[in-house]
Formats: C-alpha cells, sequence, structure tokens
C-alpha cells in the first residue's frame, strides 16, 4: 500500500494558504483507505509544488510513512528518505519556484 501522488497539469489544484489542511484531510483519508483497502494504493492527483511539499514535510515528521509515500512524474516514480527529501529529482518535477527564483537572482546581479 502507497500514497501514490502524481504531479502533473491534470491534478488538483489547492490555494497555498489552505494546503496544511488539505494534507491533514489527506492523512485521514489514506488512513481510512488503508483499513478498508489494504492491498489497493490510494492514489492522488495534485498539479501544485506546494501540494507536493507539504506531504514531504508529513513524511519527515513520521505522520505519512515515509516509505509509503511515492511521488509520479512522467510515468517516473519518485521516492523519498526519512527526511522526506527526494532520492533523484527528475527535470521539470516541482521546479517552477526555483527556476523563477534563479532568474530573479541572475537579473538582479547582473542589474547592479
Amino acid at each position: 500500500m502507497r500514497l501514490l501522488v502524481t504531479y502533473g497539469k491534470r491534478g488538483k489544484c489547492i490555494p497555498d494558504l489552505t494546503v496544511p489542511f488539505w494534507a491533514e484531510s489527506v492523512v485521514s483519508d489514506y488512513n481510512l483507505h488503508k483499513q478498508h483497502s489494504p492491498d489497493k494504493d490510494y492514489e492522488l492527483p495534485v498539479c501544485t509544488e506546494t501540494m507536493v511539499l507539504s506531504l514531504r514535510v508529513l513524511a519527515s515528521k513520521g505522520i505519512i510513512p515515509y516509505n509509503e509515500l511515492v511521488f509520479v512524474f512522467e510515468g517516473e516514480e519518485i521516492t523519498v528518505s526519512e527526511g522526506g527529501r527526494i532520492k533523484k529529482w527528475p527535470k521539470g518535477f516541482c521546479d517552477i519556484q526555483l527556476d523563477m527564483i534563479d532568474e530573479l537572482l541572475s537579473w538582479n546581479n547582473s542589474s547592479k
């Protein structure tokens, strides 16, 4: 049994300010699913980096077992470590904000 989180354009979008509450409900839903369908993965489509990050934080706290949390991006499964860290980070996976920050930092450095 795994919490299988697919990151992509067709996933569910939650506003950043409500993500902590959403993540708590995911934990509850996942635990219920484990009780009633222990042999079937719980599939969750998402489309924001904040949603992915919130689940990684819960894994780092042990609220979601890290070895049950699996992200899927473009057909590739992505696992996390006990600390919620991504073991192998594919290009294009949750890197939009980082790319924008890099661009801002680069622009600021060149405009001084």
